[in-house]
């Protein structure tokens, strides 16, 4: 990437022509938050990038707009504790992920 450091606003090519990314280069990386645009810029995902690589907080949404998973990323996978929700909002899994899968594992309470 032979970016300027600074805010940006970089267009995605295949499989995801269309789509954008909003954030900022630091060291001709993306670091900091980011925010991820469809072709009618609708926001389907906002996270923060740590050289280049989703690593943090972050909220994925559908086509629409409409939240379907709120959590965390290490190294561009859902980790830890997130949740998912359907169409309408609703909370529909909570639990832990492991490099983007969820896990089989509840946890104990005191």
């Amino acid at each position: 990437m032979n970016v300027e450091d600074g805010e940006v606003i970089l267009e995605v090519d295949s499989p995801h022509k269309g789509y954008s990314i909003e954030t900022r280069i630091v060291n001709g990386k993306m670091n900091g938050k980011g925010s991820i645009f469809n072709q009618d810029h609708i926001q389907i995902a906002s996270l923060v990038f740590v050289d280049g690589v989703a690593n943090g907080p972050c909220k994925l949404y559908d086509e629409e707009g409409s939240i379907f998973f709120e959590g965390c990323f290490v190294n561009g996978y859902r980790e830890g504790k997130g949740k998912e929700y359907d169409e309408n909002g609703n909370v529909i899994f909570e639990g832990f992920y492991e490099e983007g899968r969820r896990m089989n594992i509840v946890p104990m309470k005191e």
